[in-house]
């Protein structure tokens, strides 16, 4: 397993994926030890509900990584066909660590800060990483996702995470208010977060037909999201939460950089660089020629083969 090549080589300066594959499963060992540990605190004194749950996903996930940590470093010994389901097994631990994140770190009990949710994030984390170390498919999107962000469509990769920010704030606010006291702040961080995240899915959705006004809805995000902070001065059950509170910051972020980003200057002024062609070497604009000249080497720049114009027809004996 430890000779295994992606099957999409990484970018320049991308993070790829590390030479030993055995890093992240110590990674997720690690991260859910210490969501056990939490967990069980909170289960000495009440044990039913998510706190139950949370001591079942950290001890299976905890019994699991450690069977994929010996199979990794001790492939020589482990029979193959074992350790041939190692891929497979890293796909199960995502798909456990998933549900698991989205209850303990949106509705209880690690909504707070405290080490079960930092421990709940790591073991999300180190299951994707996982991952990607072993399924080419997981890998190829992450390379693709980096090569986007840092292309000439960088925009669609900031939308996208804003998108996921927006998400992760109505996702929050929807869990509080479905528990009483209903809170009328809470609906209003709701219809926030959903207008943010229509938008942002729309633009996406459309983006060919509305790359030329980028800007108008960046602006137009970035000020949605500045009446939007209100929220995190409101004390309410919301700004309690380390979701909610951190992706309300991490939207309004993200709406300032695509609203006055690099990539958002490239695309305010791409009508007028079009009408020269592709943005690069040529998109400079190329002096006129005159018919009368480009004939010869006597005018450097109108020389015959430095345009695509042609020279007009000469006469045989003109002496041109």
């Amino acid at each position: 397993m430890h000779g295994s090549e992606p099957l999409n080589q990484p970018l320049a300066g991308e993070m790829a994926p590390p030479a030993d594959p055995a890093r992240p499963a110590m990674v997720l060992l690690c991260a859910s030890v210490f969501e056990l540990i939490a967990a069980s605190v909170l289960c000495s004194e009440y044990c039913e509900g998510t706190n139950a749950y949370a001591v079942s996903a950290g001890a299976v996930s905890t019994a699991v990584s450690l069977l994929v940590l010996v199979c990794l470093k001790y492939d020589d010994v482990v029979p193959p066909q074992i350790v041939e389901l190692v891929p497979h097994v890293s796909g199960f631990l995502f798909m456990w660590w998933l549900p698991a994140w989205l209850t303990f770190t949106f509705v209880r009990p690690f909504a707070g800060l405290c080490n079960g949710f930092f421990a709940c994030w790591a073991a999300l984390v180190a299951s994707i990483w996982l991952m990607r170390c072993h399924l080419p498919v997981v890998d190829g999107f992450v390379t693709r996702f980096v090569e986007v962000a840092r292309s000439t469509l960088a925009e669609k990769a900031y939308v996208t995470a804003l998108m996921v920010t927006s998400t992760f704030v109505w996702i929050e606010a929807a869990v509080l208010y479905s528990l009483p006291p209903y809170d009328g702040y809470l609906a209003w961080t709701i219809a926030v977060g959903v207008v943010s995240s229509v938008v942002c899915f729309a633009f996406l959705a459309v983006h060919d037909q509305v790359a030329r006004h980028s800007r108008h809805i960046a602006l137009a995000l970035l000020t949605w999201w500045m009446q939007g902070l209100v929220i995190s001065f409101v004390p309410t059950a919301f700004t309690g939460s380390v979701n909610g509170f951190v992706s309300v910051w991490l939207s309004l972020f993200l709406a300032a950089y695509f609203a006055f980003g690099s990539h958002s200057t490239a695309i305010a002024d791409e009508p007028a660089i079009s009408q020269y062609g592709p943005v690069g070497a040529a998109s400079q604009p190329q002096p006129f020629m005159s018919p009368d000249l480009g004939v010869g080497g006597g005018f450097q720049g109108f020389g015959g083969g430095s345009t695509n114009l042609q020279p007009p027809p000469t006469e045989v004996g003109s002496g041109i």
